[in-house]
């Protein structure tokens, strides 16, 4: 058995998340502004955020929620936001009735309309059921965001607009996500909601 050293291992998690996180500014930096001003524009309109990802992603996507319903930063007033899946009742019987990748898509189908925004999380990009509501949100006229990484998959095709981490890592694509999340949270509670 080979010992590993955890000190060695955390640096090395560290110094690649640090890494790939350095590489994504350039590349995220005008489509994030992008989403985050379309994003912001749907809410301010009295619209409603709605989240959605599979495993860690549909953490992310739950973990945006939180900030925006109680707080990120500050105290202030709570922001609309809902994530499609997160209600076990429903989950289990769409599940049962019809299909996994259903359980989504019908939350989605009965909730989202043009005046709001979807985010869309999944590190492969390839998550048929995140794909499939991304395609029904737009087709209602909503605003599709896609947080994705790898070759971007089908969601690519399926958002008007992509942060595509460039990496093939999925832990690596992960942590962006969530700093791309906070700093979501931290631009939308400052326009929305400011101190």
């Amino acid at each position: 058995m080979i010992a590993l050293d955890p000190k060695d291992t955390l640096k090395t998690h560290l110094e690649q998340s640090a890494h790939i996180k350095r590489a994504s500014i350039d590349t995220l930096a005008t489509p994030f502004t992008e989403a985050a001003r379309l994003i912001g524009d749907r809410l301010e309109a009295g619209g409603t955020l709605y989240t959605c990802g599979n495993g860690g992603s549909m953490c992310d996507a739950m973990h945006l929620v939180g900030e925006m319903i109680g707080r990120f930063a500050y105290d202030r007033g709570a922001i609309r936001a809902v994530t499609l899946g997160a209600n076990p009742a429903s989950a289990t019987a769409i599940g049962n009735d019809y299909s996994y990748k259903d359980i989504l898509l019908r939350e989605a189908d009965a909730l989202i309309d043009p005046s709001d925004a979807v985010i869309g999380i999944s590190t492969s990009g390839d998550a048929e059921n995140v794909r499939a509501v991304a395609e029904l949100a737009r087709s209602r006229g909503a605003f599709v965001l896609g947080l994705t990484g790898k070759s971007g998959g089908a969601l690519a095709q399926a958002c008007d607009v992509e942060l595509r981490v460039p990496s093939d890592s999925t832990p690596r694509i992960q942590e962006v996500h969530i700093t791309l999340v906070h700093a979501l949270c931290d631009l939308l509670e400052q326009r929305l909601r400011p101190r």
